[in-house]
């Protein structure tokens, strides 16, 4: 069974069977900052310059290991978007990576789900004129990106038909 949280995140939740094995588990604890964290997965990445009967041809699995550092949890406002309840981590999620677990560093403990990447910027130096001669200067930038994480309470708020409309908490204890 698969089905995307009702309240409207990009989360999917579905229910599977499969062999105890060792596990991921959903932290109840929530990220803090600073706290070291890391993240796998298999991103599929296309080849733009090869397309088939109008599809693009994706040619490259590549594994992923990513390890960084929370640098801010709570609201963070995206471009064109409204603000978003969020980890905000110092490494690239990149494309295709969204969905992939972002774990406490040491253990197999899910503290959000990637779904994207946001940028700052600080202004480096103003744009000037020199006025004895005319030539402008432009303003320099220095851009910052960082990777995006769902917190875990939104995977255990979830309520989907999967789980028989509990949510993952109801359905789990």
């Amino acid at each position: 069974d698969l089905a995307q949280d009702a309240s409207g995140t990009d989360l999917a939740i579905a229910k599977v069977s499969a062999p105890a094995t060792p596990r991921l588990a959903i932290a109840r604890r929530q990220a803090e900052l600073s706290e070291e964290v890391y993240t796998l997965g298999f991103p599929l990445l296309p080849a733009p310059e090869r397309v088939r009967n109008g599809n693009l041809v994706f040619h490259d699995v590549n594994r992923r290991f990513l390890r960084g550092y929370v640098t801010k949890t709570g609201e963070v406002e995206l471009p064109g978007a409204s603000k978003v309840d969020a980890i905000e981590v110092d490494m690239l999620v990149p494309p295709g990576l969204s969905g992939a677990p972002l774990l406490r560093s040491g253990t197999l403990e899910v503290v959000g789900v990637l779904f994207g990447n946001h940028s700052s910027y600080s202004i480096e130096a103003v744009s000037s004129v020199d006025p004895s001669t005319g030539i402008s200067t432009p303003e320099v930038r220095s851009q910052v990106c960082f990777g995006l994480a769902h917190q875990t309470e939104y995977l255990w708020n979830a309520r989907v038909p999967a789980l028989g409309s509990n949510t993952l908490a109801q359905y789990s204890s």
